[in-house]
């Protein structure tokens, strides 16, 4: 069930001029820092999964989980209440990624019917913009020196990119009348290169692995 971790009702009624920005997967690295660019112009409300970290102070935070419709239809209820239907828009950041690169049916599960769940939800709403965080790993990998744009082949080789190509043909189906934004992004990090991937290749680099020279060249 969802639930809210702080006083909804407050924070509404001292921002009432505000437009309304949900934002999934407020809790991580993205999520964090559009928290935080965005509050003093808009309402946030966070989502996330029970068990992680808060969201910044900045936002309102209701948990949620984004595979069961029981859930999401309870915090629908929450936000339907306290700032009525219209949203300006839904940053949906909430999807399922393993470091490790293995298969798992999680990407289907959160990524993709997650998705799914979390789109019907919203037709309830009057929603002007719809973002949804891909990835630029869908393209088909080009030769050293020559840039990937908007143009570029779709040709995902491994799981979770696949995940996402699934989810966009998803969303075009299924938005309606929904304003939607794709947006595929490279290597995300901060000043701090809080970033997995990034973290993995300068060890390599360090370590004079010869891995690191194939994934520069990729």
């Amino acid at each position: 069930m969802a639930q809210s971790t702080k006083s909804l009702q407050a924070d509404s009624l001292d921002n009432s001029e505000k437009p309304v920005v949900i934002i999934t997967g407020s809790s991580g690295l993205i999520g964090s820092r559009i928290i935080q660019r965005l509050a003093p112009r808009y309402r946030i409300v966070g989502l996330d999964k029970a068990g992680n970290k808060a969201p910044p102070p900045e936002a309102e935070s209701i948990s949620f989980d984004i595979t069961d419709e029981n859930s999401i239809s309870s915090a629908m209820d929450q936000i339907r209440s306290l700032y009525g239907t219209r949203i300006a828009s839904v940053i949906h950041l909430a999807a399922y990624y393993d470091f490790s690169g293995e298969p798992s049916p999680l990407y289907e599960e959160v990524t993709v019917k997650g998705t799914e769940k979390l789109i019907s939800a919203l037709h309830d709403f009057q929603v002007e913009q719809f973002i949804f965080s891909s990835t630029n790993l869908i393209y088909k990998p080009t030769e050293p020196g020559k840039k990937i744009n908007e143009d570029a082949s779709v040709e995902p080789n491994w799981d979770y990119p696949e995940s996402k190509v699934d989810t966009e043909e998803l969303i075009r189906k299924q938005r309606g009348k929904m304003p939607v934004v794709l947006l595929r992004l490279a290597g995300v990090y901060d000043e701090w290169a809080h970033s997995i991937p990034i973290a993995h290749q300068i060890q390599r680099i360090y370590e004079s692995n010869s891995q690191a020279i194939f994934s520069l060249a990729m």
